[in-house]
């Protein structure tokens, strides 16, 4: 639970991890946070990347993206006041619930939630004072290099939000084909 987010440092993070494993070369796959995080180390040390699998994330800015980012960004500040200590995953559920999120976000956060043998939640398993703290980082792309590599990126189909041109700087290569709309 380090303090620090940022696409850089948790890229170094993977390939120290990496090395700890014996691992030459492997390839990445991430959603959102974690394709941002492939991308970066791809262009960072290509040489250990064999390809790369983005889904639904690209390497853009999305701080320029005022209506993407207003309501995660209203989350993770309201993380830190939650009042959960002792709730069930139930009780934390229904709580959000009453605060008009929806249910697949609240039940989602409720996983979120270290319990103890009681069922009852403890703490964050999360770092949510890192989150909140660092949202700039999370929602922008620092673009350090390029990828050469093979490259696919799956975008839901009902988001449509990204194409070709949105993955070029980081992947000189890549065509419409490269991205595919999964249902």
């Amino acid at each position: 639970h380090d303090e620090t987010m940022n696409y850089l440092y948790m890229a170094e993070d993977i390939v120290k991890f990496a090395e700890k494993q014996g691992l030459e070369k492997f390839t990445i796959l991430g959603h959102s946070m974690g394709a941002k995080i492939g991308m970066t180390l791809s262009s960072m040390f290509p040489d250990l990347v064999d390809g790369v699998i983005s889904v639904d994330a690209a390497p853009l800015d999305y701080n320029r993206m005022p209506a993407y980012v207003s309501e995660p960004r209203e989350i993770a500040s309201i993380l830190p006041t939650l009042e959960f200590k002792g709730k069930t995953r139930y009780e934390f559920i229904e709580m959000l619930m009453n605060e008009d999120y929806t249910l697949d976000f609240s039940t989602w956060m409720s996983m979120n939630l270290k319990y103890n043998k009681d069922n009852r939640a403890e703490d964050w398993i999360i770092n949510v004072d890192a989150i909140s703290n660092n949202m700039d980082n999370i929602f922008d792309y620092v673009h350090v290099g390029q990828f050469e590599g093979p490259f696919l990126g799956l975008v839901a189909a009902n988001s449509n939000r990204f194409a070709a041109q949105d993955f070029a700087s980081v992947f000189p290569n890549i065509t419409e084909e490269n991205i595919v709309s999964v249902p």
